[in-house]
């Protein structure tokens, strides 16, 4: 069976994995942990590259399955870019879109980071920066901030205490040993990047949540039409964004098993 890559969203980490309840096939999955790969990179051209070396000095000469979650599909799709002939497929949960191909903002839960990354200056800085004091001291206080505005699915799933703890620490681990990588992805994320896109070849199935508000779905068929024949969308009817996650991961990998 080919490797199962998994790329997190951002603020997340590797624990996300771990926060999700019930989900077969969870073992199977390696988490990459890119942060931790990039530290001490100045630049996200720098940490994709180590990523990608990382990658293939552990799986040499082996078939790769990407997927991707949240801002985590930005890194998967770039590093089908670099690792094509090793990718076989590429799938992505609640993807987030170039933001040149849409007006999405508006709609984003992450409007405030977003805005303040765009523009650069001290603000996205600041912002960062009370995040980071707020994840590591007071998890629960961060976590409702975020869930603040969650769709009912996703609040479901915020009542679920494995489900918090993992977030939590993911959030924690994200924002107060990696702010930089953080930083340095979200800024990259908020730059032109569209033409990524022209350069991935593999297979690529979208999973996205109808009722997503943090990435919605307008992103996934912004992403559906920019690839073409490339790319196929699963909508989820009544799913969010970590939701969708919850609820896509399994049916991804029995597919994996599948095939």
């Amino acid at each position: 069976m080919p490797v199962i890559l998994y790329f997190h969203g951002l603020p997340g980490g590797p624990e996300e994995l771990a926060a999700l309840p019930n989900v077969d096939g969870r073992a199977e999955i390696v988490a990459v942990d890119r942060l931790d790969i990039g530290l001490g990179l100045d630049s996200h051209a720098e940490m994709l590259n180590a990523v990608a070396q990382d990658i293939l000095l552990t799986y040499p000469n082996r078939k790769l399955r990407l997927i991707g979650f949240s801002l985590g599909s930005v890194v998967a799709l770039q590093l089908a870019g670099i690792l094509k002939k090793q990718t076989l497929s590429i799938d992505l949960i609640s993807v987030a879109a170039p933001l040149e191909l849409g007006n999405f903002l508006p709609d984003m839960a992450g409007k405030p980071v977003f805005t303040a990354a765009a523009g650069g200056g001290w603000k996205f800085g600041a912002l960062s920066q009370i995040q980071a004091i707020f994840a590591p001291r007071l998890p629960q206080v961060f976590f409702n901030m975020l869930f603040a505005s969650a769709k009912p699915a996703d609040k479901g799933l915020a009542e679920d205490p494995a489900f918090r703890a993992g977030l939590k620490n993911s959030y924690s681990w994200c924002l107060s040993k990696h702010l930089t990588g953080y930083k340095r992805e979200v800024r990259a994320y908020v730059q032109p990047w569209a033409d990524v896109l022209d350069d991935v070849n593999a297979p690529v199935t979208m999973w996205h949540g109808v009722e997503d508000n943090w990435s919605p779905i307008q992103m996934a068929y912004a992403v559906q039409e920019r690839l073409g024949e490339r790319a196929q969308l699963t909508e989820m009817a009544g799913l969010s964004h970590y939701s969708t996650l919850a609820e896509a991961l399994p049916k991804i990998v029995d597919g994996y098993r599948a095939r």
